[in-house]
């Protein structure tokens, strides 16, 4: 989203297609950052990397009142600003116990936080200016054609289902993608993306159906036995207990053992962007 992934999140597996680069939308006004990171590769799941965040520096300040200056410290030092405090750069709206509960829930601290803010402003506004960023205007940040992988990003953020991404939902998604976040976190994030159901599994419909999107997009030259071997290569090193299905903790032993399918989880120049 100016911030984001970059392209299908392809299935875990031993062998890969090739991997196609997906481009980066510029959204005005804030500057365009190109991405860093590579395109997936439909084979070991996901080496797809997201675009990274546009930089959008917040309007600076002549001087800071000693509310402010307590504001400052969340994040950092966990104090307990006054609670009429508001914090420059946000809303009025989220006072000041609103943001330490987004840096204590995340991996942001106050300053991130506002510059996040900024940022969600200009993407939340490149369609129709309400606040908030419905999955057309989502789509566009992540600079991808609608497929399933935007799809499913989308409704991973969008934790309360209302078919819109507030800013909260924005920065819990966003601190998954930092490089603070730890492995069984992004293992966790990645591992929704499979499990369309919420069954806390996937099966081999839900590992086929997301390849074939992967395959469709990319215009893989992958047969339907070939990619049916792929599901059936990756069931098999899952070591699965209960055959035909992969529980997150045989998910997790596998991104440990080859922690490149967790690749596409990181963007790399995130929190260089909001220094």
């Amino acid at each position: 989203m100016g911030c984001g992934a970059s392209a299908p999140a392809p299935p875990p597996g031993k062998e890969a297609p090739p991997e196609t680069p997906a481009q980066p939308v510029k959204v005005e006004p804030p500057q365009s950052v190109e991405k860093e990171n590579k395109a997936p590769q439909p084979s070991e799941p996901a080496k797809t990397a997201a675009p990274p965040p546009q930089e959008v520096r917040p309007a600076a300040s002549n001087g800071e009142s000693s509310a402010q200056r307590t504001a400052n410290t969340v994040g950092s030092s966990g104090g307990e600003p006054s609670s009429t405090a508001v914090c420059k750069g946000l809303p009025e709206r989220i006072r000041t116990e609103e943001l330490i509960k987004l840096c204590q829930s995340s991996h942001f601290d106050r300053t991130q936080v506002e510059r996040l803010y900024e940022m969600f402003k200009v993407i939340s506004a490149s369609g129709d200016d309400d606040g908030l960023i419905d999955k057309s205007e989502f789509q566009r940040a992540l600079g991808l054609k609608r497929n399933l992988f935007v799809d499913r990003m989308f409704e991973l953020f969008d934790t309360d289902g209302d078919k819109n991404i507030n800013f909260s939902e924005f920065i819990a998604g966003l601190s998954c993608f930092t490089l603070r976040a730890k492995q069984a976190e992004k293992a966790r994030f990645s591992f929704r993306m499979y499990d369309f159901n919420g069954d806390d599994k996937i099966d081999k419909q839900e590992l086929g159906r997301m390849l074939a999107a992967t395959i469709e997009d990319n215009k893989l030259n992958v047969t339907p036995e070939q990619a049916k071997k792929l599901i059936d290569d990756t069931f098999e090193e899952a070591n699965t207990a209960t055959p035909g299905f992969i529980v997150f903790e045989e998910y997790l032993t596998m991104v440990t053992k080859k922690p490149q399918m967790l690749e596409f989880m990181t963007i790399q120049s995130l929190m260089q962007m909001l220094v």
